[in-house]
């Protein structure tokens, strides 16, 4: 019975899933609780069905793994467009969703899953990324925004938020550096190879109302094709593990803020703050540092951080960047007052090395 199910399946590898008429739903029923009209009997039946079925697929993904085979139907993705605006068709704001296989999907995204709950429970991932990480949320990013707040108006240390802007973040993921992250994160060197083979010979075909198109574009050597796309259910993982090693880095060679308790017992620093791929660079000074010196350290971690994401694979729209800066005045009775500045602006190196300003925003204008 294994040997006709394997003949059934392998008949199946080379057809796409709308010819073959495989979707989620045949997955999902295999999970599905026995009908209450069913008897005893024919309930235990149902159930044994369900686990052989179960039992084959597991077998095969683990016959891909153990000998390192990707099939040919794995390697088969469909596109859809959707659009970043309503109505506008222009294909630099139409969004690339990529469909992969659902046994695929389910394969890959249980590994990184139990990657990622090692990783915190381990305590391997910089402590500033929130997007992707099992018991963070994006409230908590507001909250430390709060904090980063509150914490310069009591000691009135002046403070400066930078934020990114990262261009198609999923699309940019460099693979050879997915695997060398995912192995660190302990991820199985054969799980791995299927990873890297299956992207690297991935034929990928635009998906309409009309059906699959019939042509299709890959990976090659003059025409590289990277990044995992968005959704795989693994991107999220694979962009938190490669977004923690950058942030470590950073961290090495940022100024950063520190946060200290009035006695000095607690310190704590932070350079970046992430949610998925939107992060702020955090630059705080002390009760000696000028604006002027604040907006040097601010555009030295600012750059740095382009350069990292760069050399990475990835890219910071400078044009979409901003930065907050604040500092205090005093009167004569030694009052601090937060000095209102006119919108000022700075320049960055994009990767051509040509300087990119980027403007200011007033401490009356709110952050989103």
């Amino acid at each position: 019975r294994h040997t006709r199910y394997w003949r059934d399946w392998s008949s199946d590898v080379c057809s796409s899933d709308l010819s073959s008429g495989r979707h989620l739903g045949h997955y999902k029923v295999l999970l599905t609780t026995t009908p209450s009209i069913l008897t005893e009997e024919e309930k235990d039946e149902w159930i044994a069905k369900q686990e052989y079925i179960i039992a084959c697929h597991v077998m095969m993904i683990n016959y891909c793994t153990r000998y390192r085979y990707v099939l040919q139907r794995w390697k088969e993705v469909a596109n859809m467009m959707i659009y970043k605006e309503q109505g506008n068709v222009k294909i630099h704001r139409l969004r690339i969703i990529h469909l992969y296989k659902a046994d695929l999907s389910l394969y890959w995204g249980e590994h990184w899953r139990r990657a990622i709950h090692r990783a915190v429970q381990n305590k391997t991932l910089h402590q500033g990324q929130y997007g992707g990480v099992p018991g963070r949320e994006c409230t908590s990013v507001c909250y430390l925004e709060e904090l980063r707040f509150d914490f310069s108006k009591i000691t009135r240390y002046p403070m400066a938020n930078f934020d990114n802007d990262a261009a198609a973040c999923y699309n940019r993921i460099l693979i050879a550096l997915v695997s060398l992250c995912g192995r660190k994160q302990g991820i199985h060197r054969d799980v791995i190879f299927v990873h890297a083979t299956t992207l690297k010979e991935a034929k990928f075909k635009l998906k309409t109302k009309a059906g699959l198109s019939d042509t299709s574009y890959s990976h090659c050597t003059a025409f590289p094709i990277h990044g995992s796309g968005q959704g795989l259910t693994n991107s999220p993982t694979i962009w938190c593990f490669i977004s923690s090693e950058l942030f470590d880095v950073h961290s090495s060679k940022a100024n950063g803020m520190v946060f200290t308790t009035p006695d000095g017992s607690l310190l704590i620093r932070l350079n970046m703050i992430g949610f998925v791929d939107d992060s702020t660079c955090i630059t705080g000074g002390d009760e000696f540092t000028t604006y002027e010196q604040l907006i040097e350290m601010m555009k030295a971690d600012a750059q740095l951080w382009h350069d990292l994401l760069w050399s990475s694979g990835g890219k910071l729209e400078l044009s979409k960047c901003g930065y907050h800066a604040i500092d205090y005045d005093f009167d004569d009775y030694g009052v601090a007052i937060m000095r209102y500045r006119s919108p000022e602006s700075i320049k960055l190196r994009d990767h051509a090395a040509t300087e990119v300003e980027i403007c200011s925003k007033t401490i009356f204008t709110t952050r989103k």
